[in-house]
Parts: structure tokens; sequence; C-alpha cells
């Protein structure tokens, strides 16, 4: 495993938080005339961390779940938790919760 494998990168256009050499790859490919990438030393990432905390206490509006939002998003968890090793549907639980996120879109969109 080579240093970019290992170092966070945040892009500086949109934010994209990600190891560097693939934020490298998002900046090159999404954004070709913008400034460069960020390397996240330990203190930005505590200060972006800082901040995200900050901005969700800060909301004034919230959205709360209803009961047939929170039972689908229990129900996916559950039907998909299974699937998820190196040789079944899912790699990882990351590619899972993308998963999950893209049927409660389809399942709950107006």
């Amino acid at each position: 495993m080579n240093a970019n494998d290992q170092t966070l990168a945040r892009c500086d256009v949109c934010g994209f938080i990600n190891y560097l050499s693939v934020v490298t790859d998002h900046f090159k490919k999404k954004h070709p005339r913008n400034e460069k990438v960020e390397t996240m030393t330990q203190d930005t990432k505590e200060q972006a961390i800082s901040d995200a905390s900050t901005a969700e206490c800060n909301e004034t509006s919230s959205t709360s779940w209803n009961d047939p939002q929170t039972r689908l998003l229990l129900d996916k968890y559950e039907e998909y938790m299974d699937a998820v090793g190196p040789l079944k549907k899912f790699k990882n639980k990351k590619i899972m919760w993308q998963y999950i996120a893209k049927d409660m879109y389809l399942a709950l969109r107006d």
C-alpha cells in the first residue's frame, strides 16, 4: 500500500473527501479548471468534523423520519446485512448502504 492509499484529501471545489489518489482522479475528471487538492492534516480533519457537528446543531429546521420510513430503513438493513462479505452480493458495508439509499430513494420519492 503506498502513501496515496493512506492519506486523506479534500476537493477544494466541492468538499469531496477520500484517499488522495481517488480525490486527485475525481478532481481531474470533475473539476479540470479549478484549484488544487488539499491534503488533510489531523488538524483539518478535526476542524471538518467540528464544523459538521456545529452545522448540524445550528440547523433550525430538521427532517424527522416517520414510522414507515424508519421501518423501511431497518427492513432493508436486515435484508442486506447477510449479503455483505467477500463472496457475497456486497463487498463491504459501504456498498450495502449505497444500495439501501438507492432503494429508499426509489421507494419514497414523490
